[in-house]
C-alpha cells in the first residue's frame, strides 16, 4: 500500500500544530468538567463535615460545662474539708477528756453535769456521791490528774457525810 501526501509541508506543520491545540484544549476542558464534578460531589461532604464540626464543638462545650460542674463541686469539697479540718484542730479533745473523767469516777459518784468551754477552758461539774469519803477520793482523783487545774471545792460539799450533790470549778489544761 501506497500513502501519498499531497499536503504541502507547511500545511502539514500547521495541521500538526492546529492538532495539538486541539488536543490542549480538550485536555483542558476535560481537567476543567472533572474539577466541576468533583467539586460537585464534594459540596454534600462539606455539608457533612460542618455538621461533624458542629457536633465537635457542641461536644466540647458540653465537657467544659461538665468539667466546670465537676471542678465546682471538688471546691466545695474542699472547703468543706478545710472546714472540719480547722474545726477539728481548733477542738478540744472531748472524747479523751470524759474517758479520763470516767476513769477517775469512783463508782457511788456520779456526774450529773459537765459543762467546758474550750475557748475558756474552764468547766463546771456537778454531781452526786453516796458518802463523803467516796466525794473525797473523787476530788483527790481529780487534784492528781494531769487534765484539770485550779479546781474550786465549795466547802459546803463536805459537811453532809452522805447523799453529797457537789459542784466543782476550774480549769481545762
Amino acid at each position: 500500500m501506497i500513502k501519498l501526501n499531497l499536503i504541502s509541508p507547511e500545511q502539514q506543520t500547521y495541521l500538526k500544530k492546529h492538532k495539538l491545540y486541539i488536543d490542549i484544549e480538550n485536555i483542558l476542558g476535560l481537567t476543567v468538567v472533572i474539577a466541576i464534578l468533583i467539586s460537585i460531589i464534594l459540596i454534600p461532604f462539606n455539608n457533612f463535615i460542618s455538621v461533624l464540626n458542629d457536633e465537635v464543638n457542641y461536644d466540647r462545650e458540653k465537657s467544659a460545662a461538665d468539667n466546670r460542674f465537676l471542678t465546682d463541686k471538688v471546691s466545695d469539697l474542699n472547703e468543706k474539708i478545710n472546714l472540719l479540718y480547722a474545726i477539728q484542730s481548733d477542738n478540744y479533745n472531748w472524747t479523751e477528756l470524759l474517758k479520763v473523767l470516767s476513769g477517775l469516777t469512783p463508782e457511788d459518784v456520779a456526774i450529773l453535769e459537765f459543762n467546758g468551754q474550750s475557748t475558756s477552758q474552764q468547766f463546771n461539774l456537778h454531781g452526786f456521791a453516796k458518802t463523803r469519803d467516796s466525794y473525797l477520793k473523787f476530788r483527790g482523783n481529780l487534784e492528781a490528774s494531769d487534765y484539770f487545774s485550779n479546781l474550786d471545792f465549795p466547802l459546803t460539799d463536805i459537811l453532809k457525810k452522805e447523799d453529797i450533790t457537789f459542784t466543782i470549778k476550774g480549769s481545762l489544761k
